[in-house]
């Protein structure tokens, strides 16, 4: 079953200004399962721009399409989200990377690839007739120089399936749990979630921002998992920004209730998402939900 690549920038990439600039791109009747993104700039001085340089330009990515149930954007995440997101589910040698030597005007290169299905390379899960856009905010910071370089992965064939991630952004409460509506009769793939207080050092004493998603139904948990867990059963659905883990800093995790092997949970009515927490800052949640395609 074939698949091809469409670009969707010019092949000398869209130049990134101070201000705010968008790839806004119409992909027409084929199915797109996953994107590369490539940034390339110039070093200004010795020193090669790290990750966070680059997400300090990047903004947003989002999928919208129109002939899918109630139509709208259905993936919006984070720049500084993806790479948490493509190191969890991707298999090595697929994650983001950046390259360079450190000199003055020295080219630098970073690249992604950013899969919308469970498996990029199979046409199950997709997005037909979808807008691609990518919206880029903030400045410059270490490069004289930004361009960036948006390629679709495409089947001839119609998805199945597309995968909902929406952003849910809010300031979180100690000890009050946040619960998100999930779908009746839709899919849960998994949970994606930005902490912005981490387990630090995973003692018994740590108070991370988020601590345990449940399942709820009819407001009773069936199913939970805590924040140790993830990190002691799942180790690649765990992720801390820093270097040193008795360092406080973010945590991202990632719940897969079937992501990775194209499945999930049946989701009933009265289904929620329940997030608990124990301490009071920003947070970022995307329910992973697998919705059927509908048919035009």
């Amino acid at each position: 079953m074939g698949y091809s690549i469409q670009m969707l920038s010019e092949l000398d990439g869209v130049a990134l200004a101070s201000g705010a600039e968008v790839i806004d791109k119409y992909i027409s009747t084929k199915n797109c399962t996953g994107l590369l993104i490539g940034v390339k700039s110039q070093e200004n001085g010795g020193t090669i721009q790290t990750l966070a340089n680059i997400f300090t330009k990047m903004g947003t990515l989002e999928v919208v399409v129109s002939n899918q149930n109630g139509g709208g954007s259905q993936v919006s995440i984070d720049w500084d989200d993806i790479p948490s997101y493509t190191e969890r589910i991707m298999h090595p040698g697929l994650q983001s990377h950046i390259t360079g030597t450190q000199a003055d005007d020295n080219w630098v290169f970073a690249s992604f690839f950013i899969p919308l299905s469970p498996d990029p390379y199979s046409p199950k899960f997709g997005y037909r007739d979808a807008r691609i856009k990518l919206l880029t905010s903030g400045t410059q910071t270490a490069s004289d120089n930004y361009s960036v370089y948006a390629a679709a992965l495409l089947h001839d064939q119609a998805p199945e399936y597309y995968v909902q991630m929406i952003q849910n952004a809010y300031t979180t409460s100690s000890g009050v749990n946040k619960d998100f509506d999930l779908p009746e009769g839709q899919l849960l793939m998994g949970v994606h979630a930005f902490g912005t207080t981490s387990l630090g050092d995973l003692t018994a004493t740590d108070a991370p921002t988020i601590d345990q998603f449940a399942l709820v139904v009819d407001n009773s948990e069936r199913e939970r998992i805590n924040a140790r867990a993830l990190a002691a059963l799942q180790p690649r659905g765990f992720y801390n920004l820093t270097a040193t883990p008795t360092t406080a800093s973010a945590d991202y995790l990632f719940w897969d209730l079937g992501f990775k092997k194209g499945f999930g949970i049946p989701i009933a009515r009265n289904w929620k998402l329940r997030v608990k927490t124990l301490a009071s800052d920003a947070a970022r949640i995307y329910p992973l939900i697998a919705f059927r395609e509908r048919q035009s």
